[in-house]
């Protein structure tokens, strides 16, 4: 049995020591993109050069100062351009840089004039952002690396919640107080409000968290054609819409608008904000940032817009800009990012942040945050498959179900039927021909 033991032990530190060796000798000769363990780095091209384009001169400055101190022997071969993220226009012209910043629904359509990163970039660099901001842009590949977004959070006032005396224990460390971190929690709780959540069924973008609860999310099995409305995933999720009856609030069509104002007054202890809304709010009590509360113990996952970085398919260093992309998405670039966005990092590694409570809260809110889907209908392939969520009007069936007017059954039978004929006017529009 030792004998065993010890052979083994000699297979395993020969295994070991080959995957070191392969790892040591990975040739950065403008084809591979090495990384080196031992350093956590990736290896730099001789006589490397790089532009790069980057949003803010704080930025671009961290950047050259970081590189210059990590590799001091390439001290000087990083040139940044301060830009806003490239339209789709800019993206299909000749780049100026060799890494650009881009919105990830643009870059979908240049996948072809983007590199791969490869597998070692995606577990040392990509691993940081949350997957649903990826969407299906990387599904074949590392294309796309998420650094900001900006949509909807929840949110919940603080000072109005100590004074009902609430608890705000975060034992899980979810970012909500235990109290309150599910709807059916919400529904439950005894506090002398206006409202406990001023839900509205006026617009539709708003309303999308709302119908992933039973893990719904548009097209989420990566197929244009479906969106998912069929599925039992769907349904489930029109279970929370018959739970907001709970709320006692009165019919669909006296829901109006209260997100921004019930929150200013102090009438509310729940709401949800858009980082259009932050800056016009007119707040006198703390507020908090927090993730959507589940429900089925399910996160809700609310639409978002992200940017990120991409390589140019011609650059000429590409295991150089690897190290690039590994600099500006450290967590040293959250402290110097400054914008209207939120820096994106996955929740997994919050604890190596320094950042403030209010940027902390939105890191963390925002990793539910999913993107719309980035492909095209299979049939229809100048149709893109997430347009049916802004041009067809599904509200009045949510409606309906909401005011028990019908079924969710019935509900989810309206949505296809709905999508089915937006659909075929989307299709007489443009007067295409089915390709399959």
């Amino acid at each position: 049995m030792k004998k065993k033991i010890l052979i083994m032990s000699i297979l395993f530190g020969i295994v070991l020591s080959g995957f070191v060796y392969f790892q040591n000798k990975c040739d950065a000769d403008g084809e591979h993109i090495c990384y080196v363990n031992r350093e956590d780095v990736f290896k730099i091209e001789e006589d490397a050069s790089l532009k790069v384009q980057v949003e803010t001169e704080a930025l671009g400055e961290y950047l050259v100062n970081t590189w210059d101190k990590l590799h001091p022997k390439h001290k000087g071969s990083i040139e940044y351009v301060v830009k806003s993220p490239l339209s789709l226009a800019e993206l299909l012209d000749d780049l100026e840089t060799d890494i650009v910043v881009t919105s990830i629904h643009y870059g979908a359509f240049v996948l072809d004039k983007m590199r791969d990163m490869g597998d070692v970039y995606k577990k040392e660099v990509l691993v940081k952002s949350p997957k649903r901001m990826q969407g299906a842009i990387n599904l074949n590949g590392s294309y796309f690396t998420p650094n900001s977004v900006s949509g909807w959070t929840f949110v919940y006032n603080k000072t109005l919640a100590e004074s009902l005396d609430l608890d705000l224990t975060d034992s899980d460390g979810n970012g909500l107080p235990d109290d309150f971190d599910s709807f059916e929690k919400i529904f439950e709780l005894d506090v002398d409000v206006k409202y406990k959540f001023p839900i509205t069924f006026v617009d539709q973008y708003s309303f999308y968290p709302f119908l992933t609860s039973g893990k719904w999310e548009l097209n989420f099995t990566n197929e244009g054609m479906d969106p998912g409305f069929k599925h039992p995933e769907f349904l489930k999720g029109l279970d929370l819409i018959v739970d907001f009856r709970k709320l006692d609030m009165g019919s669909s069509d006296e829901l109006t608008w209260k997100y921004d104002r019930a929150l200013e007054n102090g009438e509310t202890l729940f709401s949800m904000v858009s980082d259009f809304m932050v800056p016009h709010l007119e707040l006198d009590d703390e507020i908090v940032y927090a993730p959507f509360p589940t429900y089925h113990e399910n996160p809700l996952t609310p639409l978002g817009f992200v940017d990120g970085y991409m390589v140019s398919e011609e650059v000429m260093y590409p295991s150089a800009a690897a190290e690039v992309l590994r600099i500006l998405r450290d967590a040293k670039a959250a402290q110097v990012y400054k914008s209207d966005k939120t820096f994106v990092y996955h929740k997994k590694f919050v604890d190596d942040l320094k950042v403030d409570d209010v940027i902390l809260q939105k890191i963390l809110a925002y990793n539910y945050t999913t993107v719309d889907p980035v492909i095209v209908l299979e049939d229809y392939p100048q149709i893109m498959a997430r347009d049916v969520f802004y041009e067809a009007d599904f509200m009045p069936v949510l409606k309906d179900l909401y005011d028990n007017k019908i079924t969710q059954e019935e509900a989810q039978r309206q949505f296809i039927e709905t999508y089915n004929q937006w659909l075929k006017e989307r299709v007489d529009k443009l007067n295409v021909e089915k390709t399959n």
